[in-house]
């Protein structure tokens, strides 16, 4: 009697400790409000992206379109998508607190993804037109190949400080590159308004910035499911 009444005793820990959920939280400071035309898939997409600009190991994007979803995904040691149930539509920063039905999906990725696969040395061409009628900076990047100079991708970025709903990006890797490799000195206080990316002459997508701004939120979430999966 006593060994059963330990064994039940033990039975109820284990199961109650079982159903513990674990809490996760993040902090966003960042948010940012995107439209994408993806012509090569015929998807199109609204986009609300969370983010920390001091630790970019982290991002939340709820995603409208033919599917609606909310993806959370960790870059650590090793990689995590965590989504959620999206069934409102975003009008502001607490309607974070509506996501639900939160599944932990654990990348485990094989040793054939972590080969690196030999690269082909790219030339690449920038070329840029001050627009003085519209007030902004069209560049015109192209990566070609082989002697011929074949083009294999093209993308335009315009700039511009058009859009007053775009906060100045200080870190904006494009602008630094433009600035410090190229001496594309006029950019320097401009916004990325939309960018155009193309394969082999074709528009694949195409991508409207239109608003970001400072954020002070903290998302604090608990995992009801687990699902390990293997990417090759």
């Amino acid at each position: 009697m006593k060994k059963y009444f330990i064994c039940c005793f033990s039975l109820f820990w284990f199961g109650l400790f079982a159903q513990v959920k674990e809490k996760r939280s993040y902090i966003f400071d960042t948010y940012e409000h995107n439209k994408i035309k993806d012509y090569k898939n015929n998807i199109f997409i609204e986009s609300h992206i969370f983010s920390n600009s001091k630790d970019s190991t982290y991002s939340l994007n709820l995603k409208y379109g033919k599917k609606n979803e909310a993806i959370l995904i960790i870059k650590k040691e090793k990689v995590e998508l965590i989504t959620f149930d999206l069934n409102f539509r975003y009008s502001q920063i607490e309607n974070l607190n509506q996501l639900e039905n939160s599944t932990l999906h654990n990348q485990v990725f094989s040793s054939l993804a972590t080969k690196k696969k030999k690269q082909t040395k790219l030339i690449i061409e920038i070329e840029y037109t001050n627009d003085t009628i519209n007030n902004q900076v069209i560049v015109h990047i192209k990566q070609l190949k082989g002697k011929k100079k074949k083009i294999i991708n093209e993308n335009y970025y315009f700039l511009s400080n058009n859009n007053s709903q775009l906060e100045k990006d200080v870190n904006n890797k494009l602008i630094k590159i433009l600035e410090a490799k190229h001496n594309l000195t006029l950019v320097e206080n401009l916004n990325v308004d939309r960018v155009l990316f193309l394969q082999e002459g074709k528009l694949h997508q195409d991508i409207s910035y239109l608003k970001k701004e400072k954020v002070n939120f903290l998302f604090t979430f608990e995992i009801d499911k687990i699902k390990n999966e293997t990417t090759k």
